[in-house]
């Protein structure tokens, strides 16, 4: 028995996944066969934390690459009908997949059914479903201080990140974790992921397990402002964020006489002062701020390159969130 599975991704995860198929015993005895990857056009580059060019590695096993600006485009039901995919992956894509394209595996299979053994739509999520529905679940992860977190595999339905789970991946989360480093852990926990499904997919065996949406969350999306550094909160807090968006996120930040400083590292002091929060209390011999916060004081160890030659002075004031009246 065989199957043809269809890639649709953008993202560092999604060439996680198809590389953890084409590295299964399945792929290799042609039991499992990638006739397709759809891809982002490049021009969103800049806009998709995470992306990732599929071309290099679809010519290396001769796979047809596409690349397209909305996965809501009406020509791409034809173009994914046509490589007869039996399973259709769509991993770290920004948009909801419509039921034009969640139906093709089941028309393809002749089925009535979305989902059965023989065929269906899969995603990959990084939590462990259902707890963390929704967008930005790196961030989120550290910023709610979890001790741990994982990737689910689960069947794509209408509605986001809700269909039936098919294998979770579990990842340990380090005290001081930052974005950076569980970005690599999801990482693999997707190549991981595909390669224990390749098996199942390859012997027509999909088979899942009912969510109970109601012991989950659903975690918010984040904007860019949600990234401004509030002095006024506890310095544990300020760290969370700023770990939580380092690279590859654009990162927790302030501003100092008009300029934008992202901060990717601090140092706790939790030592009595009685400065008004947000004020620099000290700069070190590098040229890098002490800012008073609400239970101490916060030590800048990197920030962004493009600001270090700023002068920072003692005395003067960093504007956060308070500072800037933003709510």
């Amino acid at each position: 028995m065989s199957a043809n599975i269809c890639f649709i991704s953008c993202h560092y995860f999604g060439f996680q996944a198809v590389t953890g198929i084409l590295a299964s015993e399945q792929f290799k005895m042609k039991e499992l066969t990638i006739p397709l990857v759809i891809s982002l056009n490049q021009t969103k580059k800049s806009s998709t934390v995470g992306f990732y060019d599929f071309d290099d590695v679809a010519a290396q096993y001769k796979i047809e690459t596409i690349h397209i600006d909305s996965i809501k485009r009406p020509e791409l039901v034809e173009i994914i009908t046509e490589a007869k995919p039996d399973y259709l992956l769509i991993i770290g894509w920004s948009e909801l997949a419509p039921a034009s394209i969640l139906d093709i595996p089941k028309k393809v299979n002749d089925s009535h059914i979305r989902h059965s053994n023989t065929h269906g739509c899969i995603g990959m999520h990084p939590t462990l479903l259902p707890e963390g529905r929704g967008r930005a679940p790196i961030p989120w992860t550290i910023i709610k201080g979890l001790r741990e977190t994982g990737v689910t595999a689960f069947l794509l339905e209408d509605s986001a990140d809700a269909g039936g789970i098919i294998f979770q991946e579990r990842i340990q989360i380090k005290k001081e974790e930052t974005a950076t480093t569980l970005f690599s852990k999801v990482g693999e926990a997707h190549y991981q992921l595909a390669k224990k499904i390749s098996p199942i997919l390859a012997g027509r065996l999909l088979h899942s397990v009912k969510q109970d949406l109601s012991k989950g969350s659903v975690w918010p999306k984040r904007t860019p402002r949600d990234g401004i550094i509030d002095f006024n909160e506890k310095a544990n807090s300020i760290n969370k964020l700023i770990r939580a968006l380092t690279n590859p996120f654009p990162g927790a930040f302030f501003y100092y006489e008009g300029h934008k400083i992202i901060v990717n590292e601090i140092k706790i002091n939790f030592k009595k002062h009685s400065k008004p929060f947000g004020t620099i209390v000290a700069v070190s011999s590098n040229g890098l701020p002490t800012i008073a916060v609400k239970d101490g004081v916060i030590e800048c160890l990197s920030i962004s390159p493009e600001t270090l030659y700023l002068s920072f002075k003692p005395g003067t004031k960093a504007q956060g969130k308070h500072e800037l009246k933003i709510t």
